[in-house]
């Protein structure tokens, strides 16, 4: 678990960290305007540890197919569709600590973070607002061949 360059990127970026806020922005995905303070508000407004706002996907549709859903039952709509993209949360550094992002697994870092975000009970805002794009890229690390094989099995 955890030693390859994605995981070890991802903990880094939270280690070196000295904000009240932080967020994760993969180099072939965008976020639109007024994002950030979109989410800062949500995450002030609600005193959440965490906001997560839809997207666009890259099929196209929302990231965040039902917010009233996920907000009923996170882990039950998790199970279904993954809503903790790479660029769509606002994490509150005093409460998100680098815990949640060692020995994440790879090809499911945020899958892992997510996990761990609701077991801990964090409390989680989940906003309707499209405040970021995924693109699909070539040499995205879902393209990777250790990729294809881990969904083969």
């Amino acid at each position: 678990m955890g030693s390859t360059t994605l995981p070890a990127a991802i903990l880094f970026g939270r280690q070196l960290c000295k904000t009240e806020y932080f967020c994760f922005l993969d180099d072939d995905d965008v976020l639109l305007p007024a994002a950030l303070a979109t989410r800062l508000k949500a995450i002030q407004d609600e005193q959440a540890d965490v906001v997560v706002t839809s997207g666009i996907g890259t099929d196209g549709t929302r990231t965040l197919l039902d917010p009233v859903a996920v907000r009923a039952d996170p882990l039950g709509e998790f199970l279904k569709r993954n809503w903790l993209t790479s660029c769509a949360g606002l994490y509150r550094a005093s409460t998100v600590t680098d815990v949640f992002f060692k020995d994440l697994l790879n090809y499911l870092e945020w899958s892992c973070v997510a996990i761990r975000l609701l077991e801990s009970g964090k409390k989680l805002i989940f906003h309707e607002a499209i405040t970021y794009q995924l693109f699909d890229t070539a040499n995205s690390a879902s393209k990777q061949l250790t990729f294809e094989s881990l969904n083969s099995q």
